[in-house]
C-alpha cells in the first residue's frame, strides 16, 4: 500500500458533481465522488454488504448510493447513512462502514492521503501567474511499470510527452544534481522547423529543458526555458503505481505568454498549437528499448536514499 505522502490522483475537472469516478492507487481501489457542498471525498471502492463497487452507484444528497442495494454511505467517515427497507426507528448499525480517506484539492489537481490521518503538511497553492495563457490537465494509466516509468521520464522524456514546434535533444548541460530535496538536471532543447525564427541556425538551441524529481512526492516538474531563463512552459506530472505492473498519472501544464512580447514568431508558437502540450498513454516498447541510460543513472546516489528514509517514516 502506498502511504505517507499526499498523492495527485486525478485533475478536478476528471470528478463532476453527481457523478463517482474510480481510480486505483497500488494495488487499492479508490472512488471519488463530490458530495453536497462539492467537496471531494474519497472512499474504498466497496460496498461492505455484498462486495460491489461503488463506483457503480450514484451521489444522491451528498452521499454515495450502492447500486447493488442502494446502500448509502458518507463521504467525511465512510458511516452508512441509509438502507432501504430498514426503518430509520431501527438505525443504521456503526460498524456498517467503509474505509474513508483525507482528500485535498489545490490548483486543478486532487489529492488523497491513503491513511486515516494525514501526517504531512498539505500541498502548497502555486503562486497564481498573470501571464499563463493555457493551462492544461490530463490523466491515465501507463502500461509501464512504476520504475521504468521514472527510467523513461529522466532518460527520454520525448517518449512521454511532447510539446509542438520543440525538440528534446540529448545534450546535457552538466551532471544532475541534488537541489532542495530534487534531482536536478538540464539539456538543450530547440525549436522545431515549422517555428524557429529566420535568424536562428539549426544548430542553434535556444531553449532548456530543465528536469526536476522530487524525493518526497511521486513528482516530477519540467521547465522549458530560454537561455535567459525565462519559463516559457511548466509540466508538473505525478505518478503513483498502478496494478499490474501499471502506472497511473495526473498533470497539469502552464504555458506563459510573459516572454512572448515583441516576438511573432514565439507568438505563433503559442497561438497555433492546440493543444499546448500531448502527454502519451501509449508508449513503443522498442523506443524504450533502444534509450541510452542517462540520468536515470544517478537516481540511486542521488533520490534513492532520500525516498527511502521517507518510506520508511
Amino acid at each position: 500500500m502506498i502511504t505517507g505522502q499526499w498523492l495527485a490522483v486525478l485533475p478536478s475537472i476528471a470528478v463532476p458533481a453527481q457523478t463517482p469516478v474510480a481510480v486505483v492507487i497500488g494495488e487499492l481501489p479508490v472512488v471519488l465522488f463530490r458530495d453536497a457542498d462539492a467537496a471531494v471525498r474519497a472512499l474504498l471502492d466497496r460496498c461492505p454488504h455484498r462486495r460491489v463497487p461503488l463506483s457503480l452507484g450514484k451521489v444522491v444528497n451528498g452521499a454515495l448510493r450502492c447500486a447493488y442495494h442502494g446502500w448509502s454511505f458518507a463521504g467525511e467517515n465512510g458511516r452508512c447513512t441509509d438502507i432501504p427497507n430498514v426503518g430509520k426507528e431501527n438505525g443504521v448499525p456503526a460498524s456498517f462502514c467503509v474505509d474513508a480517506y483525507p482528500t485535498h484539492e489545490c490548483d486543478g489537481l486532487i489529492y488523497v492521503w491513503i491513511a486515516p490521518t494525514p501526517s504531512g503538511p498539505l500541498p502548497l497553492p502555486r503562486a497564481a501567474d498573470p501571464a499563463a495563457a493555457v493551462t492544461q490537465f490530463g490523466h491515465g494509466n501507463a502500461a509501464i511499470s512504476y520504475e521504468h516509468y521514472r527510467a523513461v521520464l529522466l532518460d527520454g522524456p520525448e517518449l512521454i510527452f511532447d510539446i509542438p514546434g520543440v525538440r528534446f535533444t540529448d545534450f546535457y548541460l552538466g551532471d544532475a544534481e541534488l537541489r532542495h530535496g530534487k534531482m536536478v538536471f538540464e539539456c538543450e532543447a530547440e525549436w522545431g522547423s515549422a517555428h524557429r525564427p529566420a535568424k536562428v541556425k539549426v544548430t542553434d538551441r535556444p531553449l532548456i529543458l530543465r528536469t526536476e524529481l522530487s524525493a518526497e512526492h511521486d513528482q516530477v516538474i519540467f521547465r522549458l526555458l530560454s537561455t535567459a531563463n525565462a519559463e516559457l512552459g511548466c509540466l508538473e506530472l505525478h505518478f503513483t503505481r498502478g496494478p499490474r505492473s501499471t502506472t497511473h498519472y495526473c498533470w497539469r501544464y502552464t504555458q506563459t505568454s510573459r516572454h512572448l512580447t515583441g516576438r511573432p514568431w514565439r507568438q505563433k508558437w503559442l497561438t497555433l498549437n492546440s493543444p499546448a502540450i500531448r502527454v502519451h498513454n501509449r508508449h513503443d516498447g522498442g523506443d524504450i528499448a533502444k534509450l541510452l541510460v542517462g540520468p536515470s543513472a544517478n537516481y540511486n546516489d542521488l533520490i534513492a536514499p532520500a525516498a527511502a528514509t521517507r518510506q520508511e517514516n
